[in-house]
């Protein structure tokens, strides 16, 4: 009689068990978030400044363009002479400088505004310059007064023992920074004259100055 005592026991205890585990079953709910961010700030530490040049008119059509180098250390050169067109320094100039924090590799997007100048003896470059260049326009604002542009931006002069490589978009710089996230880097282009698509429309460069805006990116 014994072991059938002992068995219900255990048959008895084997149905708590099975209760207490169900009761020990228990769902709590929790929230899940996540926050992009593709964009870096970017500060501007200074603009970009082409001091004094001479300029006195335009080229005539198909004529090209000059122009003047500046590099992101703030000089200025002449790459090469048109003779059809002059325009020369007069003064110093300075690249424009930017900041950027930042611990790990990135992009940084300047203007795309691409013309090629292995010839500027034509009219090459003139639609690129058209299109896609950045205007400096003289403070009179006067449609009949001959612009200038900016094309070819380049970045250099990277501070804070950061590295940078151009990638295959000429205009999009990767910068690598090294123990200090406070990087700063600097900003040069290439100015031109206005060119002229339409002969016999020679226009004309008036003393004052001439100013325009342009505008820089950073993403991972």
């Amino acid at each position: 009689m014994k072991p059938r005592q002992n068995s219900r026991l255990a048959l008895a205890l084997g149905g708590v068990g099975v209760m207490l585990l169900s009761m020990a079953v228990h769902a709590e709910t929790f929230g899940a978030t996540v926050t992009v961010q593709n964009t870096l700030a970017v500060t501007n530490l200074q603009d970009m400044d082409l001091g004094t040049i001479f300029a006195t008119r335009t080229a005539d059509a198909a004529q090209g363009v000059a122009v003047l180098e500046l590099s992101a250390t703030g000089a200025l050169t002449t790459p090469a002479v048109n003779p059809n067109v002059s325009i020369f320094d007069l003064s110093t100039a300075q690249a424009a400088r930017a900041g950027i924090t930042a611990t790990i590799p990135f992009n940084v997007t300047l203007p795309q505004a691409e013309a090629n100048l292995a010839t500027i003896t034509d009219d090459t470059a003139g639609a690129a310059i058209r299109a896609d260049g950045i205007q400096l326009i003289h403070e009179s604002a006067s449609p009949t007064v001959a612009k200038l542009y900016l094309v070819n931006f380049r970045l250099g002069n990277v501070s804070a023992g950061a590295t940078f490589v151009q990638q295959p978009d000429e205009w999009v710089y990767r910068i690598t920074p090294g123990i200090d996230p406070n990087i700063a880097f600097g900003i040069g282009a290439t100015l031109t004259t206005e060119p002229i698509p339409a002969a016999g429309n020679i226009k004309l460069y008036q003393s004052g100055v001439y100013s325009g805006t342009f505008d820089v990116t950073a993403s991972y």
